[in-house]
């Protein structure tokens, strides 16, 4: 009597979409190889006769990061794995973003604060963005910091406090990287912060590695209990009357833990498309642009 089970594996993109180009799929048990296969990624692979066990599946696309997953085959059974493919950065055609007008009314009306001159940096490089606002100084905005800004304001905007979300404090842009912005906040965010990491929504950590604006103090630094993906806040202060906000999101290896994806993360700098996919995936967060292969 046959008591061997199969595997059908499928495999979408982020988006829920079928996935694009081709993949190869080899299933080991330990070092052997079992079964290997290649075919267009937008197909079902089959994998049949495998004799009951836990196999490892390690999954290698040709637009998408590399994934290992461990799969149990009972007998007689057939294992159905879907697969959410992690998008490769590096491997994109393309970054569609919305335009200023389907932006929500909070960050519009941030983007639009008179009086200031921002920043923006594109691999440590600064350009200084005097003079525009609202729409024209969205539409200057290069793709990665552009990426940066939306990945902050989804996150912020969710961040509820007492009812108000922690971007409703925000009165102005300063600076805006890949991966982290810096804006002026009304002061009353600093207590409210404090008395959220009383209440156990925040922890405080170290500040050290945050250098303050010139002419402003370090105060304190709050993150998040997000698993991946979580906010960081840190204060300055100009004699507690003024205050700015170095805001960022901790990919914390986000990406190989939620898609399994086989990558040496190193000391990589944060990748804001990967914030994207860590928002998206975890927290159904949706920052409102789309990664093209």
């Amino acid at each position: 009597m046959d008591n061997t089970g199969k595997l059908n594996i499928s495999f979408k993109d982020l988006y829920g979409n079928s996935a694009v180009g081709n993949v190869k799929v080899t299933v080991r048990l330990g070092d052997q190889v079992i079964a290997t296969t290649a075919l267009e990624a937008r197909k079902v692979v089959a994998i049949t006769s495998l004799l009951p066990n836990d196999y490892t599946v390690d999954i290698s696309p040709e637009d998408y990061e590399n994934i290992s997953t461990l799969v149990k085959i009972k007998s007689n059974t057939v294992k159905i794995l879907p697969v959410t493919m992690a998008f490769k950065t590096d491997k994109l055609s393309s970054i569609t973003f919305p335009a200023y007008n389907q932006l929500a009314t909070s960050l519009q009306t941030v983007l639009n604060a008179p009086n200031t001159d921002v920043k923006m940096f594109v691999k440590g490089v600064e350009t200084k963005l005097s003079g525009l606002s609202g729409q024209a100084l969205y539409d200057r905005l290069e793709n990665i910091p552009k990426a940066g800004l939306l990945n902050l304001y989804t996150k912020m905007e969710n961040t509820i406090i007492n009812g108000r979300s922690v971007f409703s404090y925000v009165k102005s842009l300063t600076e805006i990287h890949g991966d982290r912005i810096f804006v002026n906040v009304d002061k009353n965010l600093y207590p409210i912060v404090q008395g959220a990491e009383q209440a156990g929504m925040f922890e405080k950590v170290s500040e050290a590695l945050h250098t303050p604006p010139e002419g402003f103090d370090r105060s304190d630094s709050f993150k998040s209990f997000d698993k991946h993906g979580n906010l960081q806040l840190s204060f300055f202060n100009k004699n507690m009357q003024e205050f700015i906000v170095d805001a960022d999101i901790d990919e914390a290896r986000g990406i190989a833990h939620i898609f399994e994806v086989i990558r040496n993360m190193g000391s990589r700098e944060t990748d804001p498309l990967d914030i994207h996919q860590i928002l998206l995936a975890e927290q159904h967060l949706d920052t409102g642009y789309r990664l093209v292969v």
